[in-house]
């Protein structure tokens, strides 16, 4: 729209200039250089529900997977940090790894839930499946090794001290920690 350009642009008055690119989403509808717009000015204005809006609606106007995980993951953020609603937050990582199951931004956000308690079982899920995936043996122990300390029951910390001697004597070649992991299991 061209108030909105103007009254950001020329008059540097984001609320007039959000006012104007509105009106012309309400009229011409989800096109993505006036959603870009919006998405600028409310990030600019800290109208972060607008903003959350914006990012899933730009998400599913562009067609590649890779811009897709781009808002999701802007969205999960703000879901965490603005809004404290990590539920949420796991939902918009879950859409970014879909995209990309490899995203830096989404594993980083995903280890951060980890620390949060009533989370940490369902991150610590598609945390391992991620690690699989991707190779990263070293980061699938450390999981494994904090599954086990969670764990509260005996089964649970069995089957996951068996899957981690296991990926330790075959991924890591380290089949003296495998053997401690395993005596651990059986004196307990």
């Amino acid at each position: 729209s061209r108030s909105g350009r103007i009254a950001e642009g020329k008059l540097d008055d984001p609320l007039l200039a959000e006012q104007s690119f509105s009106a012309a989403v309400a009229q011409a509808g989800d096109r993505p250089e006036l959603l870009e717009a919006l998405d600028r000015l409310y990030a600019r204005l800290g109208n972060w529900r607008s903003l959350a809006d914006i990012l899933e609606r730009r998400a599913a106007a562009v067609p590649g997977a890779a811009e897709q995980a781009e808002f999701y993951n802007r969205l999960a953020r703000i879901q965490m940090e603005q809004f404290n609603e990590p539920v949420r937050a796991l939902g918009s990582i879950r859409q970014v790894l879909e995209r990309a199951p490899e995203d830096a931004t989404a594993i980083a956000l995903l280890e951060g839930l980890t620390e949060q308690r009533d989370l940490f079982e369902e991150t610590a899920e598609i945390l391992e499946s991620v690690y699989r995936t991707s190779r990263q043996p070293e980061r699938l122990v450390s999981l494994l090794a904090r599954r086990v300390a969670s764990a509260t029951d005996t089964v649970s910390r069995l089957e996951y001290r068996r899957t981690l001697a296991q990926i330790l004597e075959d991924e890591c070649k380290d089949p003296t920690r495998a053997l401690d992991v395993l005596v651990d299991a059986m004196t307990e």
